[in-house]
Protein backbone atom coordinates (compact mmCIF):
# COMPACT_ATOMS: atom_id res chain seq x y z
CA UNK A 1 0.00 0.00 0.00
CA UNK A 2 1.64 3.20 -1.15
CA UNK A 3 -1.08 5.62 -0.09
CA UNK A 4 -1.21 7.57 3.15
CA UNK A 5 -3.89 9.31 5.23
CA UNK A 6 -1.80 10.26 8.27
CA UNK A 7 -0.74 13.78 7.17
CA UNK A 8 -4.19 14.90 5.99
CA UNK A 9 -6.37 16.94 8.33
CA UNK A 10 -9.26 19.40 8.44
CA UNK A 11 -11.13 17.85 5.53
CA UNK A 12 -14.18 19.92 4.71
CA UNK A 13 -16.93 19.26 2.16
CA UNK A 14 -19.40 21.95 1.15
CA UNK A 15 -21.96 22.43 -1.56
CA UNK A 16 -20.22 24.15 -4.48
CA UNK A 17 -21.09 27.84 -4.14
CA UNK A 18 -22.72 29.59 -7.11
CA UNK A 19 -23.39 32.76 -5.14
CA UNK A 20 -25.01 34.28 -2.07
CA UNK A 21 -28.52 35.59 -1.48
CA UNK A 22 -29.09 39.00 0.11
CA UNK A 23 -29.52 37.37 3.54
CA UNK A 24 -26.13 35.63 3.23
CA UNK A 25 -27.56 32.20 2.43
CA UNK A 26 -25.46 30.07 0.07
CA UNK A 27 -26.78 29.24 -3.38
CA UNK A 28 -25.22 25.96 -4.40
CA UNK A 29 -24.99 23.96 -7.58
CA UNK A 30 -26.81 20.65 -7.22
CA UNK A 31 -24.66 17.51 -6.88
CA UNK A 32 -21.32 19.36 -6.88
CA UNK A 33 -19.27 19.18 -3.69
CA UNK A 34 -16.17 21.28 -3.04
CA UNK A 35 -13.77 19.26 -0.86
CA UNK A 36 -10.81 20.99 0.80
CA UNK A 37 -8.18 19.75 3.28
CA UNK A 38 -4.84 20.57 4.90
CA UNK A 39 -1.67 18.56 4.44
CA UNK A 40 2.09 18.95 4.88
CA UNK A 41 2.76 16.57 1.95
CA UNK A 42 4.71 18.35 -0.80
CA UNK A 43 5.67 15.51 -3.13
CA UNK A 44 2.36 13.61 -3.46
CA UNK A 45 -0.95 13.99 -5.21
CA UNK A 46 -4.30 13.53 -3.49
CA UNK A 47 -7.11 11.20 -4.47
CA UNK A 48 -10.71 11.61 -3.33
CA UNK A 49 -13.16 8.78 -2.77
CA UNK A 50 -16.90 9.41 -2.38
CA UNK A 51 -18.99 6.53 -1.02
CA UNK A 52 -16.19 4.07 -1.74
CA UNK A 53 -15.68 5.14 -5.36
CA UNK A 54 -12.73 6.99 -6.79
CA UNK A 55 -14.02 10.50 -7.51
CA UNK A 56 -10.91 12.38 -8.63
CA UNK A 57 -7.24 13.20 -8.25
CA UNK A 58 -5.42 16.52 -7.89
CA UNK A 59 -3.15 17.74 -10.67
CA UNK A 60 -0.41 19.34 -8.54
CA UNK A 61 1.19 18.44 -5.15
CA UNK A 62 0.21 21.86 -3.72
CA UNK A 63 -3.48 21.53 -4.64
CA UNK A 64 -5.67 21.23 -1.54
CA UNK A 65 -9.20 21.26 -2.94
CA UNK A 66 -11.14 19.39 -5.57
CA UNK A 67 -14.63 19.56 -7.01
CA UNK A 68 -16.43 16.20 -7.11
CA UNK A 69 -19.91 14.94 -7.87
CA UNK A 70 -22.05 13.62 -5.05
CA UNK A 71 -25.44 13.87 -3.42
CA UNK A 72 -25.73 16.71 -0.94
CA UNK A 73 -29.12 15.97 0.55
CA UNK A 74 -27.87 13.14 2.77
CA UNK A 75 -24.57 12.34 4.51
CA UNK A 76 -21.86 10.90 2.28
CA UNK A 77 -18.52 9.36 3.16
CA UNK A 78 -15.55 11.22 1.68
CA UNK A 79 -11.95 10.09 2.07
CA UNK A 80 -8.83 11.97 0.96
CA UNK A 81 -5.57 10.03 0.54
CA UNK A 82 -2.06 11.03 -0.51
CA UNK A 83 -0.44 8.95 -3.26
CA UNK A 84 2.94 9.04 -4.99
CA UNK A 85 2.78 10.99 -8.26
CA UNK A 86 3.58 7.88 -10.32
CA UNK A 87 0.56 6.09 -8.76
CA UNK A 88 -1.97 8.87 -9.41
CA UNK A 89 -4.09 6.57 -11.61
CA UNK A 90 -4.18 3.60 -9.21
CA UNK A 91 -7.63 3.01 -7.67
CA UNK A 92 -7.21 2.20 -3.94
CA UNK A 93 -10.92 1.89 -3.16
CA UNK A 94 -10.69 -1.79 -2.16
CA UNK A 95 -7.79 -1.15 0.24
CA UNK A 96 -9.56 1.64 2.15
CA UNK A 97 -11.19 0.25 5.29
CA UNK A 98 -13.51 3.21 5.89
CA UNK A 99 -16.00 2.01 3.29
CA UNK A 100 -18.02 -0.86 4.72
CA UNK A 101 -21.21 -2.45 3.49
CA UNK A 102 -24.19 -0.44 4.68
CA UNK A 103 -22.09 2.56 5.71
CA UNK A 104 -23.69 5.58 4.05
CA UNK A 105 -26.25 3.49 2.15
CA UNK A 106 -29.26 5.26 0.75
CA UNK A 107 -32.04 4.82 -1.77
CA UNK A 108 -32.98 7.27 -4.49
CA UNK A 109 -36.66 7.23 -5.44
CA UNK A 110 -38.01 8.84 -8.57
CA UNK A 111 -41.24 8.81 -10.54
CA UNK A 112 -40.94 10.12 -14.10
CA UNK A 113 -44.74 10.21 -14.58
CA UNK A 114 -46.48 10.71 -11.26
CA UNK A 115 -49.31 13.07 -12.27
CA UNK A 116 -52.10 10.73 -11.19
CA UNK A 117 -50.71 10.33 -7.67
CA UNK A 118 -52.62 12.61 -5.25
CA UNK A 119 -51.05 15.53 -3.34
CA UNK A 120 -49.79 14.31 0.04
CA UNK A 121 -48.96 10.81 -1.23
CA UNK A 122 -46.00 9.07 0.38
CA UNK A 123 -43.80 6.17 -0.68
CA UNK A 124 -43.09 3.67 2.09
CA UNK A 125 -39.84 1.73 2.02
CA UNK A 126 -39.77 -1.81 3.44
CA UNK A 127 -36.91 -4.27 3.73
CA UNK A 128 -35.92 -7.75 4.72
CA UNK A 129 -34.53 -7.02 8.19
CA UNK A 130 -33.74 -10.64 9.02
CA UNK A 131 -32.24 -11.23 5.56
CA UNK A 132 -34.31 -14.40 5.34
CA UNK A 133 -36.46 -13.45 2.34
CA UNK A 134 -39.44 -12.24 4.40
CA UNK A 135 -40.32 -8.56 4.17
CA UNK A 136 -42.29 -7.05 7.06
CA UNK A 137 -44.89 -4.74 5.49
CA UNK A 138 -46.36 -3.66 8.84
CA UNK A 139 -43.65 -1.13 9.69
CA UNK A 140 -41.86 0.88 6.99
CA UNK A 141 -38.14 1.48 7.27
CA UNK A 142 -38.73 5.01 5.91
CA UNK A 143 -41.45 7.10 4.35
CA UNK A 144 -40.78 9.63 1.59
CA UNK A 145 -43.19 12.29 0.25
CA UNK A 146 -43.81 11.85 -3.49
CA UNK A 147 -44.31 15.57 -4.11
CA UNK A 148 -41.61 18.00 -2.92
CA UNK A 149 -43.90 21.00 -3.23
CA UNK A 150 -47.15 22.31 -4.65
CA UNK A 151 -45.50 23.62 -7.83
CA UNK A 152 -44.56 20.06 -8.81
CA UNK A 153 -48.12 18.83 -8.50
CA UNK A 154 -50.19 21.61 -10.03
CA UNK A 155 -47.98 22.98 -12.78
CA UNK A 156 -46.75 26.35 -13.85
CA UNK A 157 -49.04 29.10 -12.62
CA UNK A 158 -51.53 26.69 -11.02
CA UNK A 159 -50.14 26.39 -7.50
CA UNK A 160 -51.65 27.96 -4.38
CA UNK A 161 -51.02 31.69 -4.31
CA UNK A 162 -47.95 32.56 -2.25
CA UNK A 163 -46.75 28.97 -1.88
CA UNK A 164 -45.20 28.29 -5.25
CA UNK A 165 -43.17 30.02 -7.92
CA UNK A 166 -45.06 31.36 -10.92
CA UNK A 167 -41.80 31.73 -12.84
CA UNK A 168 -41.02 28.02 -12.50
CA UNK A 169 -40.74 26.21 -15.83
CA UNK A 170 -43.15 23.47 -14.77
CA UNK A 171 -41.15 20.73 -16.50
CA UNK A 172 -41.71 18.37 -13.59
CA UNK A 173 -45.38 19.24 -13.19
CA UNK A 174 -48.60 17.87 -14.63
CA UNK A 175 -48.76 20.74 -17.08
CA UNK A 176 -49.50 24.38 -17.53
CA UNK A 177 -53.09 25.23 -16.78
CA UNK A 178 -54.25 21.77 -15.74
CA UNK A 179 -55.94 22.17 -12.32
CA UNK A 180 -55.65 19.53 -9.63
CA UNK A 181 -59.21 19.95 -8.33
CA UNK A 182 -62.52 19.63 -10.10
CA UNK A 183 -64.90 22.45 -9.36
CA UNK A 184 -68.70 22.03 -9.30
Amino acid sequence: MAFSTTNISKTKATLFPAGLLSDGQLVGIRNLILVSWHSQETDKLFQLYVEGRWAGVTSHPNQRMLLVQGEHNHPVTIEVIAVPIEERDVDYAKQLSIFEEGHGSHAVLSWPRRGDLPWGSRANIYWDEGKDGVIDYSTPLASQPIWNGLIEKWGWGMDTFGEGDFGYSGTGAVGWGKPLRKYA
